[in-house]
């Protein structure tokens, strides 16, 4: 069973197909010509798009290619986007591999109320491994060492085909989601909100290309994927996942963060974007399509700041009558003093649209302090989450440290 979309209730669409939205920019972009590739970032001209910097607000790499071997920590006027380097000579190019590798950890306290139960985690352990290849292509790969186990997380390769794609091959975040393209060491709460949760896809197997126009003011995603999730070997119901999203950022790009951003990303920035999946589930007559639509804003004006997503899904089984689920948030944050303490709100729901089930909702409020912005800095909030179909609330307080090494 294909398990891409991740989905309780499944479903189909006929006509909703993000794979053929965005062919005609995918034609636009490759009909000019290809360019000879030469490595992703500053050196050769091709901008980043914000989906493919995993790292680059962390101050990791400010684009694939652009450094050389040291790339830990922040450039000028502190900007965590624009990586330090050992040279930027013709030293630094005749490399034939760049390397940098950087860890990330959450310790996290939860108090549930049920019970009065305490749990201590090490909710996220990461270690990231990037760089480029012969001036060539790019290379991404995240390791999870939380939860007494290690687990691949991505692994890609990143290959500039023209000055506004990027083609990627391999396992990785799908296009679709603003909140869970935007790392969970960059989040105004704890962690993303049970909207996300129901609707995101999880990592997948597949072929993406993304780029940027205009300064990046204007960016896409699209992809083909297995859509049997991370680490499954091939595709068992032999149908793939497509999906595709495009941003639009009329005042200068904004980076997938919440909370303070870089320095360099001065006045008024705001995105809207809208994204779309697809993907098949099961098998014969257990078969059924999953269509989903997501609609996202995002608005950052110091000290305010705003994001919120709605989502949509179609779930159709073989010879069935299609189902709908919807859901929503929208989170709002302020920073206080000096610019090192925020407060922020949210409010979540998830409402299916068949038979008596009446989804939940979650309503929440958080305090960051950021001792050394994102890289190191104290969380915690608290949350109620009402299952209206079991008549059962849920209660909780969170407190986590993020430490970016």
């Amino acid at each position: 069973m294909g398990r891409g979309s991740g989905s309780a209730y499944t479903q189909r669409s006929r006509t909703f197909n993000p794979l053929g939205i965005f062919a005609g920019i995918l034609m636009g972009l490759i009909l000019p010509g290809a360019v000879e590739a030469q490595g992703i970032g500053e050196r050769a001209g091709i901008p980043l798009p914000s989906i493919l910097q995993d790292a680059d607000p962390l101050g990791l790499r400010a684009g694939l290619g652009a450094d050389s071997v040291s790339v830990k920590g922040e450039g000028e006027g502190g900007d965590p986007g624009h990586a330090t380097s050992t040279s930027r000579t013709a030293d630094a190019e005749a490399l034939p591999v760049t390397f940098s590798l950087v860890g990330r950890l959450q310790l996290r306290h939860t108090f549930e109320d049920e019970g009065d139960a305490h749990h201590m985690t090490v909710h996220r352990a990461r270690i990231i491994a990037s760089g480029d290849a012969y001036d060539r292509v790019g290379y991404f790969a995240q390791m999870a060492l939380d939860n007494g186990e290690m687990r691949l997380l991505d692994l890609n390769v990143r290959i500039p085909v023209h000055s506004r794609m990027i083609v990627w091959v391999g396992q990785g975040k799908v296009p679709f989601g603003r909140q869970q393209l935007t790392q969970g060491f960059l989040l105004h709460f704890v962690d993303r909100g049970i909207a996300d949760r129901r609707f995101a896809s999880p990592r997948q197997q597949g072929v993406g290309a993304a780029g940027v126009f205009a300064d990046g003011r204007f960016e896409y995603g699209v992809g083909v994927f297995t859509g049997n999730g991370m680490n499954a070997p091939g595709n068992d119901n032999r149908r793939l996942m497509t999906v595709g999203r495009v941003v639009l950022s009329p005042w200068g790009p904004l980076p997938l963060m919440e909370g303070p951003i870089p320095p360099r990303f001065t006045g008024t920035r705001a995105s809207l974007g809208v994204a779309g999946l697809r993907n098949t589930e099961g098998w014969g007559a257990d078969q059924v399509v999953i269509s989903r639509a997501n609609l996202e804003f995002a608005l950052n004006h110091s000290p305010f700041n705003v994001v919120s997503e709605l989502f949509r899904e179609w779930a159709e089984p073989l010879g069935g009558e299609v189902l709908h689920t919807n859901a929503g948030y929208v989170q709002a944050g302020i920073l206080l003093g000096d610019g090192r303490q925020e407060v922020a709100s949210r409010y979540s729901l998830v409402r299916p649209s068949f038979g008596d089930l009446q989804g939940r909702d979650e309503v929440g409020l958080a305090y960051s302090r950021y001792l050394e912005g994102h890289r190191l800095k104290v969380q915690s909030d608290v949350r109620q989450i009402r299952d209206r179909d079991l008549d059962q609330i849920r209660r909780e307080f969170r407190l986590q440290l993020s430490l970016i090494l």
